[in-house]
């Protein structure tokens, strides 16, 4: 009897569950996918219960009502991204506005603070006019009703979610929020990746308002208030209860965790000396629990053991810092499978006059490049060298379309680049960064990496991220690298060494063989060993493929040793120009003589001398 009692109680915060747990798979894709302190919720909610009730008071059909709603919660995060995105306005303070504004937008929608969902009569008896009066009971009372379709309506948004997710589309919201700049490097533009996020995070909180607003049997212009705070608690818990890593898992968790939540606050308000009012002090003792649960969990584990309730699980021993660096020294890459040259393609580089001054008119005024010229054959690899402040960065960030230039022009090949954003250069450009961290996204695999660097250029739509045939492909590439990482397809980057990382990084840039491939000192964040082993791969598969390099390096014998030309910049300009004949008769020494003799100063760079 009691266990009949339960279930008949719990079928109200399970229910709830479902419906706002909608909402909560909106704020994880804000919050958690994307990094953005999205606000607009709380208005997005109420906006989709709005636009619902009051079409449905007009005569609509509630289930084209409700999805309206979507597109109304849409249109709310539309803007939100609009904001942050044209209009350069942080994302907190832009999610904000558009929650402000929408609260008067709700009232003219409503046309009043309240509005209750219409009566019909149908099967003999008065009932309001929702989506669930439509759908079959079989027998079943209305609560029940509303928690089954609940259920199967946030199920099959999950599914939905976990299948988008894991489309080429999909893939580049995530790495988006993980590592805005590799994504850009690769192609991806991102301000439309946060754009695309926003709108459908919101539609899913204002299709989640329409289901509530229904069940409620009316709406109210305060409906969504603290919604965005019951949404983090919701994820908090989840995360915290059930740790899943697959994307999936993680939605479900997500959801999970809004029943959860309903559940908990369902059982304190039981408590006699707590009422309604004390909602918000509940929530946010729920959150506070919730974040304490990572820290708190090992110590109650750890207590279990003293006390032999449980006993400790033995993990296998992984191999230590030292026998990975033996690997990563040992790891001579072996030729490619499919050796793939750039004849015929024109893959020179030339910047003519180009100029770039930071904070101009201000007592900071730095003038990073001036005039500076420079022309790259097709198959030249060139190594920058330079001083701290001498330009050689921000050259590479010129070319790139990080930042645009003050004067001058840049062409890759056939294609003026000058005017032309980041993501769109990407088509031209591989880039491996001085960080090791910033040129893989972290949170994804090595195959969900490779497949973003994969479609550089091309037209990203809602097929599988990961092909079967192009798992194959990746691993073919990646026992090039010899470092065994064929065998990890499905690891997370984030737990890969630096030089396994930085090693994937030039894998992803040269896998679709760019016109040009900037290497901004890309080993100087590694160890002396694995930086002498990543130059080896990198010289390896700049001959292989016989691509056009800009290499920018403080190790001088680095500068000497690879590429047919070395250019030195200092104060922003080209200071000597070194050709392949010359390079091989030169020694560090020789170089720091011609750099004092053209610059009449003295090399003071500590860093360049230690190297």
């Amino acid at each position: 009897m009691m266990i009949v009692e339960l279930l008949q109680w719990l079928s109200t915060p399970v229910s709830l569950g479902f419906q706002w747990g909608i909402m909560t798979l909106g704020v994880y894709m804000t919050f958690r996918l994307l990094e953005f302190p999205d606000l607009t919720v709380d208005g997005s909610f109420t906006f989709g219960a709005a636009t619902a009730a009051a079409l449905i008071v007009g005569g609509w059909n509630p289930f084209l009502a409700t999805l309206v709603a979507f597109f109304a919660g849409a249109v709310a995060g539309a803007c939100t991204g609009l904001l942050h995105t044209k209009l350069k306005i942080p994302g907190l303070l832009a999610s904000i506005l558009t929650q402000i504004s929408l609260y008067s937008i709700n009232l003219r929608v409503m046309g009043a603070a309240n509005l209750s969902f219409p009566n019909v009569i149908a099967d003999g008896r008065r009932q309001h006019e929702i989506i669930f009066r439509y759908l079959p009971a079989f027998g079943m009372e209305e609560k029940y009703v509303i928690l089954l379709y609940g259920g199967i309506i946030a199920s099959l948004i999950v599914g939905l979610l976990w299948w988008f997710l894991n489309t080429e589309k999909g893939i580049t919201i995530r790495s988006t929020g993980d590592n805005p700049q590799m994504s850009r490097a690769l192609g991806v533009s991102t301000d439309n990746m946060k754009m695309l996020c926003l709108m459908l995070a919101n539609g899913l909180v204002g299709f989640s308002g329409a289901l509530v607003a229904q069940n409620l049997k009316f709406t109210s212009v305060d409906l969504g208030a603290g919604g965005i705070v019951f949404g983090l608690a919701a994820v908090i818990i989840g995360e915290g209860i059930f740790r899943f890593h697959s994307i999936f898992g993680r939605l479900m968790a997500v959801l999970l965790g809004s029943i959860m939540y309903q559940i908990i606050r369902s059982i304190v308000l039981q408590i006699p000396f707590v009422g309604a009012q004390d909602f918000k002090l509940i929530s946010a003792v729920i959150i506070i629990a919730a974040l304490a649960m990572p820290a708190g969990l090992p110590q109650v584990r750890k207590w279990l053991e003293m006390q032999g309730v449980t006993k400790r699980v033995r993990v296998p021993a992984q191999p230590g810092p030292e026998e990975g660096l033996k690997q990563e020294e040992a790891a001579l890459p072996a030729e490619p499978a499919a050796t793939q040259t750039q004849t015929g393609l024109d893959t020179s580089l030339m910047v003519a006059n180009i100029s770039k001054t930071f904070n101009a008119g201000t007592v900071n005024q730095k003038d990073a490049l001036v005039d500076v010229e420079l022309t790259l054959e097709p198959g030249d690899f060139v190594t920058v060298i330079g001083g701290n402040g001498a330009g050689k960065s921000t050259l590479l960030n010129l070319v790139a379309g990080v930042y645009p230039v003050d004067g001058g022009g840049i062409a890759i090949g056939s294609s003026q680049v000058t005017g032309e954003p980041e993501h769109r250069r990407a088509r031209l450009i591989g880039r491996v960064f001085q960080d090791p961290m910033m040129g893989t996204a972290a949170a994804m695999t090595i195959e969900e990496n490779l497949s973003i660097a994969m479609r550089r250029g091309q037209r990203r739509g809602l097929g599988p991220a990961i092909r079967k045939e192009e798992r194959a492909l990746f691993k073919e590439m990646l026992k090039t690298l010899d470092l065994g990482l064929e065998d990890r397809l499905r690891t997370r980057a984030g737990l890969l060494s630096g030089g396994q990382r930085q090693a994937l990084t030039l894998l992803m840039a040269t896998i679709t063989r760019p016109n040009l491939l900037l290497l901004d000192e890309h080993t100087a964040a590694l160890d002396p060993r694995t930086a002498r082993n990543v130059l080896k791969i990198t010289d390896r598969i700049i001959r292989n493929y016989g691509l056009t390099v800009l290499m920018v390096t403080h190790n001088m014998k680095d500068a000497l040793q690879y590429g047919n030309r070395t250019i030195m910049l200092h104060e922003g300009k080209i200071l000597i120009d070194i050709d392949s004949k010359a390079k091989k008769r030169l020694k560090v020494e020789d170089l720091l003589l011609m750099f004092e003799r053209a610059s009449g100063d003295v090399m003071a760079n500590d860093r360049m001398l230690l190297n």
